[in-house]
């Protein structure tokens, strides 16, 4: 059996093997940085590089949304399961967002119905 405890690279806290992503690359099989540092670092990357990712997504849009639709095909029940269990757990909260978007887009939404209707 493995370790339980690891030191963070960045904050220098020990924490549980499992605060840490897996990196099949390293000896332990895990990050040197702990969840919540890793998730702190690209944070401050998506900042600092936003136009550069932009960019990316903009020149490879056709291969990402390949990519997307590919996942989502093979993926498709666990797709469905979690969105089920999702709406169940956050059910409230979600149709109180709906009730919000539908008083701030009246118009629109009249508009789309419209348009609908016409094909």
């Amino acid at each position: 059996m493995g370790k339980v405890d690891k030191q963070c690279t960045k904050c220098k806290e020990t924490k549980s093997v499992l605060d840490f992503n897996i990196q099949s690359r390293n000896a332990d099989g895990r990050q040197s940085c702990c969840r919540s540092c890793t998730k702190e670092l690209k944070k401050v990357y998506r900042e600092e590089n936003a136009a550069k990712i932009k960019n990316y997504n903009h020149v490879n849009r056709k291969y990402i949304n390949a990519r997307s639709k590919s996942y989502n095909k093979k993926n498709y029940e666990v797709i469905a399961v979690y969105q089920k269990n999702y709406y169940k757990e956050n059910k409230e909260l979600l149709l109180s967002y709906s009730k919000v978007y539908q008083k701030e887009n009246k118009e629109r939404i009249t508009a789309q119905r419209k348009q609908r209707k016409m094909i």
